[in-house]
């Protein structure tokens, strides 16, 4: 693939930073060509429309993604995710839009959606093969019922797209990374084994503060 034109890149990289600002159902061709300090007619000339221009934040972003789930158990152990967890919360700091503004997206741009859905499938099926493995190894109890895992994988998932968000219409002061890694971890704490739990406090308790009992 060629590389991006820099007025390509600039377009995009004002797309962002407006998305983030108002929301992407709110910002206008004219105001992204105004941020780059171009004319409407040279914008229309490297993205035709503004699904274009949506479609390449999407895939921007994406990749970004992408490259968070490669970190994907760089190391053995309960850290990794926490590790991880970081990458989420910069990724949610930088692009709060990318999941906020999923739902006004998918309606306004049908046709965008299976470029959105995979990335969540990615993440929803790393959580969950995540969990399995701790499960296998030993750090987390074995599940209730069959599928119970898989249900899991999706909260933690709504927790680590949405707990900003939930912030910011409760009218409460902006998530700390502290606190949104205390949230997950709450979530995955009444399910460590044994091995986990002592795991867990060598490696986990002293980032988070967040005890087990």
């Amino acid at each position: 693939m060629p590389p991006m034109s820099k007025t390509k890149e600039n377009i995009i990289q004002a797309a962002i930073e407006l998305f983030n600002q108002q929301g992407g159902a709110h910002v206008r061709l004219q105001m992204i060509a105004d941020r780059v300090g171009i004319s409407i007619g040279n914008l229309a000339y490297h993205f035709k429309n503004k699904e274009a221009i949506i479609r390449a934040t999407f895939e921007r972003l994406t990749e970004e993604l992408k490259s968070i789930l490669a970190q994907f158990r760089k190391t053995p152990d309960l850290l990794d995710f926490d590790m991880q967890l970081d990458e989420f919360y910069r990724f949610n700091q930088n692009h709060p839009f990318f999941f906020i503004d999923l739902f006004d997206i998918r309606r306004n741009y049908p046709q965008l959606s299976p470029c959105d859905m995979q990335c969540i499938e990615k993440i929803l099926l790393q959580i969950h093969s995540r969990l399995l493995f701790d499960m296998r190894n030993g750090l987390l109890l074995a599940e209730p019922f069959k599928g119970f895992y898989e249900q899991l994988a999706r909260i933690i998932w709504m927790q680590i797209a949405f707990f900003p968000t939930q912030k910011i219409l409760l009218q409460e002061k902006e998530a700390t990374l502290l606190e949104f890694k205390r949230n997950i971890w709450a979530l995955l704490l009444p399910f460590l084994t044994k091995q986990g739990r002592n795991q867990y406090q060598a490696l986990i308790y002293p980032i988070t503060g967040l005890s087990i009992n």
